[in-house]
């Protein structure tokens, strides 16, 4: 699988969202993926944003970025009207249930490094599996990480089982060819990377490849270490 990830490279602009959908499909992604904050800490955030060209506080610079349940269910409507699967990252345990809702199939729902996510959200999205069972990626930087995951999370709790898989994720901004670990095949389903230059970070038996993703008009900070589709 081939993913385009979008993240929040539409700057909150619906259109622009549509727009990338489409450029990936025309580029040979064969999946997207976006990102959904709902909790209410993400929006009531009153630490000033001043580099940010959406909104004085990293409230309302979250706020701005944020798309509904029902968009995403428009945008998935429209990733598979392209052949395309539909994915997204979600933070917050009522994230996980919004975007649950909506994705089927092949679909799949991502969870960032298991060091850094709410807790919240994994038991949720084990509860969730329970119902309708889907593809989750979590990614990690270190092996380490992923046999965490596989023993704690996969045996214990019977997380996601059995389409679990890991990917890669240096995490940089941009990432760097140095940080890539030798025999990552023997760990990692594939990888996540931020970076502009297509071939970075490429290795053959990769299962799933992310590239971080844009339009030349993109106004998001990601942008500077993503792909850009309508070159």
């Amino acid at each position: 699988m081939k993913i385009a990830e979008i993240g929040l490279c539409h700057d909150g602009d619906f259109n622009k969202a549509l727009e990338l959908i489409q450029a990936a499909k025309e580029k040979g992604y064969t999946a997207v993926k976006f990102q959904k904050r709902s909790a209410g800490h993400w929006f009531n955030n009153s630490t000033p944003r001043p580099d940010s060209p959406f909104g004085k506080t990293e409230g309302e610079h979250r706020h701005k970025l944020e798309f509904t349940p029902g968009m995403h269910e428009i945008l998935q409507k429209q990733a598979h009207s392209a052949g395309m699967v539909y994915g997204c990252s979600v933070w917050d345990p009522i994230s996980a249930y919004e975007i649950y809702s909506i994705l089927e199939g092949d679909d799949f729902i991502k969870i960032g490094r298991p060091k850094n996510c709410d807790v919240g959200i994994l038991q949720t999205v084990s509860n969730l599996s329970k119902q309708k069972h889907l593809p989750v990626i979590i990614s990690c930087r270190t092996k380490i990480e992923a046999q965490f995951v596989k023993d704690i999370y996969f045996k214990k709790t019977l997380f996601f089982k059995p389409d679990l898989k890991i990917l890669f994720c240096p995490g940089n901004y941009p990432d760097r060819q140095k940080d890539l670990p030798e025999e990552l095949h023997a760990w990692a389903d594939g990888t996540s990377f931020h970076h502009d230059d297509p071939s970075f970070g490429a290795y053959p038996n990769a299962e799933i490849v992310e590239r971080h993703v844009a339009l030349k008009s993109t106004l998001h900070r990601d942008k500077a270490w993503g792909l850009i589709l309508d070159e």
